[in-house]
């Protein structure tokens, strides 16, 4: 595995946990986005916030003062409309600014969708309205003292229809794993925060935002011991699945935890990533007792499928149907991601098809989902 200096998601104090996160090294070559591209337009400045339960989540390291980003800071450009039907969005982290695509699931058709600084993690709302993506800052050691490449990361929001952005949280943090709810009223992440200049922070805990206030609240209790990963609130709002790793053996399990409680209970042992069926009914996981294949079950456990026998397959998404699934499978040879579809009821769990090449196609991408646009 290459250094993870350049990422700020899994630096310092969180070296242990390099690829949990799915990461896979730092992007390698010069392959930029393709495609023909309208002239951008950028949005105005937000002056929300989200308030954080942790004083120092809203100030700079060593004394630094608040910086509220703008748009215009993370080098935000609207490019096109998001084509309706149905697409998978990908990133591409190799370009500067990153650019945000949207790709018909035959892997033939291309639209450039918006740009940004750094845009590593990214979810979309179930009504496609807006797209929740993490940024960084390309004037951080400006801005928060930190020398740490990409050690922050503000998420912002795109909204699909006007094609603006704007900012939902803010300050010495960095959010990742974009999940909203299933009524689209709250994003959960899992946020690093409270860094020092040398780039060290607390660990991986996950919060959400109530997109109503735009307020955050921290869901997780804290803990030096432990990362919380990998947020799938259930589609009544009552639980959510997670991915907890110890710190420093990175042994992961997946546990269901009731929000209004907090009791939990431990569903798959040295598994990873739950990411929930449109229907609620089932989950994805990649298993580490399986190799790190691609599995799938009912959320009591039951009825557990091999869906893709690839190892160490990361950003796994169900089509919108529920029929399918896609996700990335990393190429150590050419240090990318190729985007690989099987079908849910493991049918074709060694026979994916590539609809992405990304040795031939030239990104680098970090993540995915598969959408259908109104």
């Amino acid at each position: 595995m290459t250094s993870q200096s350049a990422r700020g998601g899994l630096v310092a104090s969180s070296i242990v946990l390099l690829g949990v996160l799915g990461c896979s090294g730092d992007p390698a070559g010069t392959g930029g986005a393709g495609g023909t591209t309208t002239s951008a337009t950028t949005s105005s400045a937000s002056s929300s916030k989200a308030s954080s339960s942790s004083s120092s989540a809203s100030s700079g390291a060593g004394g630094f003062p608040e910086y509220i980003p703008t748009p215009a800071d993370i080098q935000f450009q609207a490019v096109n409309k998001l084509p309706s039907g149905e697409h998978i969005l990908l990133n591409d982290w190799n370009s500067a600014p990153n650019s945000v695509w949207a790709m018909t699931p035959d892997g033939q058709t291309f639209t450039e969708v918006f740009r940004a600084f750094r845009v590593w993690s990214m979810g979309v709302s179930h009504s496609v309205a807006q797209i929740a993506f993490a940024s960084g800052d390309p004037n951080q050691k400006a801005h928060f003292g930190i020398d740490v490449g990409d050690a922050i990361q503000h998420t912002f929001s795109y909204d699909v229809a006007a094609q603006t952005a704007k900012l939902l949280a803010h300050g010495n943090i960095n959010d990742e794993c974009h999940t909203f709810s299933h009524d689209d009223a709250s994003l959960f992440v899992c946020r690093r925060y409270d860094f020092d200049a040398m780039g060290n922070s607390k660990t991986y805990r996950i919060g959400k935002i109530d997109l109503a206030s735009a307020t955050f609240s921290f869901v997780m209790p804290e803990s030096a011991n432990t990362a919380a990963l990998y947020p799938a609130p259930t589609n009544d709002g009552l639980d959510m699945l997670y991915t907890e790793v110890p710190v420093p053996t990175g042994d992961r399990t997946i546990l269901r935890r009731t929000l209004s409680s907090s009791q939990e209970v431990a569903l798959k042992q040295k598994a990873n990533a739950p990411v929930l069926s449109p229907d609620g009914l089932r989950y994805l996981y990649v298993d580490y007792a399986d190799a790190g294949a691609l599995h799938a079950a009912d959320l009591n456990g039951a009825n557990d499928v091999l869906v893709s026998s690839d190892s160490g397959s990361t950003s796994a998404r169900y089509s919108p149907d529920g029929l399918r699934v896609a996700y990335l499978v990393f190429d150590n040879a050419k240090s990318c991601s190729h985007i690989d579809v099987v079908k849910a009821d493991g049918s074709e769990a060694n026979a994916p098809t590539r609809i992405y090449d990304c040795a031939t196609k030239g990104r680098f991408i970090t993540d995915i989902a598969w959408v259908v646009a109104p």
